[in-house]
């Protein structure tokens, strides 16, 4: 018998500070998808393919950060069921780090997965790289 260990990661709404400022965050739409497209065309380990980007825009949680009218940080769901969301392709290229981007997309996310009576789970750091690119 083989050993399973799941990463759970439970949020509570009364502890949990969803607070996203500075950074405007929104969930994206398929009007986003060739930007976002571009975005992870250029993401080295975390590259998606045109139908990795496409997938979680229609049937599951993509948030964007935008900045000066260009997306500057990106995080979406890999996989969601109706009691589980695995939040994964966080992605800000690198010139565009330290500004807290991605922990305001990230924030974005929670909420919307936490509205949605979702438990968040985070995938093992090896098995992120390689979930639905």
């Amino acid at each position: 018998v083989e050993d399973i260990t799941e990463y759970l990661c439970e949020l509570v709404t009364a502890d949990f500070n969803p607070e996203c400022k500075p950074w405007p965050v929104r969930r994206a739409t398929m009007a986003d998808y060739e930007a976002l497209c571009r975005l992870y065309a250029d993401a080295a380990d975390m590259q998606r393919t045109p139908r990795g980007v496409e997938r979680p825009l229609r049937h599951g949680h993509v948030f964007i950060v935008e900045h000066e009218g260009e997306i500057v940080s990106s995080v979406l769901t890999n996989a969601e069921t109706k009691t589980l969301a695995m939040i994964g392709g966080v992605y800000t290229p690198l010139s565009q780090r330290g500004h807290g981007y991605a922990g305001a997309a990230m924030a974005a996310s929670s909420v919307s997965v936490v509205s949605n009576a979702l438990r968040l789970r985070r995938a093992p750091p090896d098995a992120a790289m390689d979930t639905h690119r």
